[in-house]
């Protein structure tokens, strides 16, 4: 079989990038967007400059992000304050990655240990310097549109792979070819596709909701084309974990638009309800025996009693460490076959219980932001949280079977991107209900002018 492989080299992997960025940034109206987009399209992209004591690369997201930061400095744009900044969610964070520096202490490979908290800081810059540049609704829907491309350019990936086997994209199968019959877009394993998609197509979904009630033809077209090519790659990704994950996410998500009084979006969604239906029974002709196999008929039991194994494993190391674990990425050096596919076990052993209950804080300060927006006054607030509700839902259930986020600083990248479009959203909500505030203030303070006025001339 053929081989293909792009890019054809980092030095012109990098050359091509930056040049094509370059021209972009000097000839568009507004340049924090073309840096922007660099940024999110390429977070899962493979390449870049190797940093061996840190044992990563560092890629197009880690140059553009950093570029739109000093970009930012120089040209700082329009003062816009909100009030509410929601911060509180980067706490637990923070505490994450110290605790990861602290369990360096205890690991056998400290270069690897080291790469843990690293990135965790990193991907925490990237999310602040995303959030900053998210000020105006007009910045938001761009957000949304590069979340969109970022799918469909893996989407497309992801279906080359499955439909030519032998495809390649940069250094991608070198490590996990035998995984060759599973598509995996520009990731190193097919699961970490699955998870991406799983917490990234619901947001993408009540996107189209809202394009589709405000009528936006042009965001229709782009949010269908991706959920299409989306929900296709989620299939051929054959993850388990991320098929349920998403559709018990969904089942919530679509529960609560149906008991939703006096929402706006109610009627699309309940539409599309519709046709979701209609598109899953033909789809069940191609893909449920399919999907069917792949639960009854696959590797299912062999991976049951070695997952069993793992997670057995782990919670004895968890015991011999529980407050400062062994280090990140140093749990497979105690295992007899991997680390343990669990992502909370996974935690757990490697920073220690402590920085599991900070993961924890995490996703309950994520859910708080989920909850406060489903219940905003501001529809297209309350709109995306449903999508939020799904997302996390997907999340948190497929990362039972699969440690994804915590190995792989793409997927984690990926995460923090969705999560920025909820903070940006929450903001914007903030500030417009400051906006609605001022203006009842302001109509209230020249109606009692008005009528002192009327007051004074009836004196007379």
């Amino acid at each position: 079989m053929p081989t293909l492989l792009f890019p054809f080299g980092q030095l012109a992997y990098i050359v091509l990038s930056f040049t094509v960025i370059g021209i972009a940034f000097f000839n568009a109206g507004t340049k924090h967007h073309v840096l922007l987009a660099a940024g999110i399209i390429t977070a899962m992209w493979q390449g870049g400059l190797w940093i061996k004591a840190l044992n990563f690369d560092i890629g197009i997201i880690h140059i553009t992000f950093f570029a739109l930061f000093v970009y930012r400095f120089i040209n700082p744009g329009k003062k816009i304050n909100f009030r509410k900044k929601y911060k509180a969610i980067f706490i637990p964070w923070l505490l994450m990655a110290l605790w990861g520096f602290l369990s360096i202490t205890k690991a056998i490979n400290k270069t690897y240990a080291l790469e843990g908290p690293v990135i965790l800081l990193m991907d925490l810059f990237f999310l602040q310097v995303m959030v900053e540049n998210i000020r105006t609704p007009g910045d938001f829907r761009f957000l949304i549109k590069c979340l969109c491309w970022t799918i469909i350019i893996q989407s497309c990936i992801s279906l080359l792979q499955f439909k030519i086997p032998f495809f390649k994209v940069g250094v991608i199968d070198d490590i996990a070819s035998y995984m060759w019959w599973r598509a995996k877009g520009t990731l190193f394993h097919p699961n970490q596709m699955g998870i991406v998609l799983a917490f990234t197509l619901p947001v993408i979904l009540r996107a189209l909701i809202g394009s589709i009630t405000l009528k936006d033809k042009p965001l229709i077209r782009l949010t269908t084309v991706t959920l299409a090519l989306g929900f296709t790659a989620l299939v051929t990704t054959y993850n388990r974990g991320s098929w349920v994950g998403i559709a018990f996410g969904l089942f919530v998500m679509i529960s609560i638009d149906l008991f939703s009084r006096g929402s706006r979006y109610k009627k699309a969604a309940i539409g599309l309800l519709s046709v979701g239906i209609i598109v899953v029974l033909i789809g069940s002709i191609k893909f449920g025996s399919l999907i069917l196999d792949r639960f009854v008929n696959s590797d299912a039991d062999g991976q049951i009693d070695n997952r069993t194994e793992q997670m057995e494993e782990a919670r004895e190391l968890i015991k011999l460490n529980p407050i400062l674990g062994v280090g990140y990425k140093n749990d497979n050096f105690y295992a007899r076959e991997i680390f343990v596919h669990n992502n909370y076990l996974l935690i757990a052993a490697e920073i220690g219980i402590p920085g599991l209950l900070f993961f924890l804080w995490f996703l309950g300060n994520y859910l708080t932001l989920i909850w406060g927006g489903v219940r905003s006054k501001i529809s297209f607030v309350s709109n995306y949280s449903k999508g939020f509700v799904a997302s996390i839902i997907a999340f948190c259930i497929a990362s039972i079977p699969g440690p994804d986020f915590w190995i792989t600083a793409d997927v984690q990248r990926q995460f923090l991107i969705v999560l920025a479009v909820l903070i940006s959203a929450r903001r914007l909500e903030s500030k417009i209900i400051e906006i609605q505030k001022n203006k009842k203030l302001g109509s209230a303070k020249k109606k009692q002018i008005n009528q002192a006025k009327l007051s004074m001339i009836n004196k007379y």
